[in-house]
Order: C-alpha cells, then structure tokens, then sequence
C-alpha cells in the first residue's frame, strides 16, 4: 500500500467569546447555549424531548453538559466552515 496523499482538513479553535457577540445565527446559537448551561432543568427538558434523543447515540450515557458541549460544538464547526476567520 502507498500513501498518495495526506489532507489537512483542521481549523483553528473557534472563539466563542467573539461568536457570541455577532448578531447572525452562530451568535445567536452560542448565547442559546449559555442560557441553557445556566438553566440546567430547561436542559433536561430539552434533553428529554424524542427529537433529541434520536440523534444521541444509544451507546455510552452521557450528562446533559457533554450532550449540550457536542452538540454546539459540531453545529458550530459546520456554520463556520464556511465563513473566514
């Protein structure tokens, strides 16, 4: 087998301090996170809707902060993909 080629696809961490205060949809996703970390019972209701569960992985359990963390981080990785830093 030969490597014919390696791709570098990383990016710079994302600010969420400078995220959070644009006014477009990330800013707005990353302000509804930190509403959430700071009301953990609207979290477990969240968390406990069919819709959400469905797109969490039935293998390990995780608390509803990782959840919440995965969740942000992933939508926020493919919003900003696109967008210059």
């Amino acid at each position: 087998m030969w490597v014919d080629r390696i791709l570098d696809q990383t990016r710079a961490e994302l600010d969420r301090d400078a995220i959070r205060r644009r006014g477009d949809f990330s800013g707005e996703l990353t302000r509804l996170v930190d509403l959430l970390r700071a009301d953990p019972d609207a979290l477990e209701i969240l968390l406990a809707e069919p819709a959400v569960l469905r797109f969490v992985d039935a293998g390990e359990p995780l608390s509803a902060e990782s959840l919440l963390q995965e969740a942000e981080e992933r939508a926020l990785d493919l919003l900003e993909s696109g967008q210059e830093r």
